[in-house]
């Protein structure tokens, strides 16, 4: 048995009150948006925690124009905060937006997390690995991302993720359920749920009128706790999740 990766909790200003009762948890402080220009922008008055990371969210796009002036908003933001460096979920057509923080944060010698899809352009960064998978092994894809990246790059990044598949679904991608989707699905067709120990995940399937077969993959706390077991059992030393996704969901759900 490998020991447990040390984990990253993201969390809104709201949540923060709770998570001073885990001290052996790292923040990435949800308490920003990124507005065209792009600029970085603090969500509320209320002051986030200090230590910790800077949550940033860039929607696909929007990593466009005076990047060195957004940097610079960055570097201050965590030197005021006292910020070991930022998590940043960049959107797609955020390429030259990952490169300049790469290079930046790197300089500053703060940390910086990306997205998989920009793991080429961050040779500096830490990359986030996606837990929710639809094929292969689970444990595989943590072994090959350690392999080719190392442990001190390589994040697993757990996700609640609900996806609605119809076989044989070759593209590996289904229709993206919400929570409260999946748990009217659920409620109206009432399915016998399993365990698939390769994906670390559970899953059920139903059929529509007419016949067609729908195969539902999905996560809960449970499932991203087990995941976070298999991380640490691989050798991946550091996890990232929300706060609100770890959490057991209802009785019944």
């Amino acid at each position: 048995m490998g020991q447990l990766p040390s984990l990253i909790l993201a969390a809104n200003p709201m949540q923060e009150g709770q998570l001073a009762r885990e001290p052996h948890r790292t923040v990435a402080h949800m308490a920003y948006r990124v507005e065209p220009g792009p600029r970085l922008m603090r969500l509320s008055r209320t002051m986030p925690g200090q230590g910790g990371l800077l949550y940033c969210p860039v929607e696909a796009g929007r990593g466009t124009g005076r990047m060195d002036s957004f940097c610079a908003q960055l570097i201050r933001e965590c030197s005021a905060r006292r910020y070991q460096g930022v998590v940043a979920d960049l959107g797609g057509e955020n390429t030259a937006l990952a490169r300049q923080l790469d290079r930046t944060l790197s300089q500053q010698g703060l940390e910086l997390y990306v997205p998989e899809r920009y793991q080429s352009d961050c040779p500096h960064a830490r990359i986030l690995i996606s837990t929710a998978i639809s094929g292969g092994t689970l444990r595989g894809r943590l072994a090959e991302a350690l392999r080719q990246l190392g442990p001190e790059r390589a994040v697993a990044a757990l996700e609640r993720v609900a996806e609605d598949f119809l076989p044989p679904a070759r593209t590996g991608s289904g229709t993206s359920l919400s929570p409260q989707a999946l748990q009217q699905l659920r409620e109206r067709i009432r399915p016998s749920v399993y365990w698939s120990p390769e994906l670390c995940a559970r899953y059920f399937t139903y059929f529509q009128p007419g016949g067609t077969a729908h195969f539902v993959l999905f996560d809960d706390g449970e499932t991203l706790r087990a995941k976070l077991r298999l991380a640490g059992e691989v050798g991946i030393r550091q996890c990232l999740a929300a706060w609100d996704d770890l959490r057991p969901a209802p009785a019944g759900q």
